[in-house]
């Protein structure tokens, strides 16, 4: 598998697909791609930046349950918390959805639940990693480059 920056619009699509979710916008932003065999199966974006809190939001979905999740998130910590300059990314997801939540609390996230954020029966999980946690997780360390340039 390759990670890829670029392909916004693919990736978008992919995210809301494995969401399901319609329409969803993500304004400014910059995509990771995973792709596997030349096709797309998932992928990350950096959207909703501050660079006054120092803060941005990450989205991710893949297609397939496989993916290369410590890979991806030692290229998007490098990203954000290194060449942005955040302080924090925040993650949003369902509250049922324990494998994410999992993931950022093994990265050193911390959750807040808000209650009926995605309807009157559903909350969200808002997790929030800081550059900190991040550097005291067991995903942070060395990682070997699998990174492509920027896809044209």
């Amino acid at each position: 598998m390759n990670l890829i920056w670029g392909l916004d619009g693919e990736v978008a699509a992919v995210i809301c697909q494995a969401a399901g979710v319609k329409g969803r916008e993500f304004g400014p932003s910059r995509a990771l791609a995973c792709i596997d065999n030349g096709h797309l199966i998932g992928g990350a974006i950096v959207h909703d930046w501050n660079p006054e809190a120092q803060t941005a939001e990450v989205s991710a979905g893949f297609l397939r349950r496989r993916a290369p999740h410590r890979a991806i998130a030692r290229v998007l910590a490098e990203y954000v918390f290194g060449q942005m300059d955040c302080q924090a990314v925040i993650l949003r997801t369902d509250s049922r959805n324990s494998a994410v939540r999992r993931f950022a609390a093994s990265m050193g996230g911390k959750e807040h639940i808000l209650p009926r954020v995605l309807g009157r029966t559903a909350s969200e999980a808002f997790l929030i990693i800081t550059d900190d946690a991040w550097a005291s997780s067991k995903w942070s360390g060395r990682y070997e480059n699998t990174l492509s340039t920027d896809a044209a």
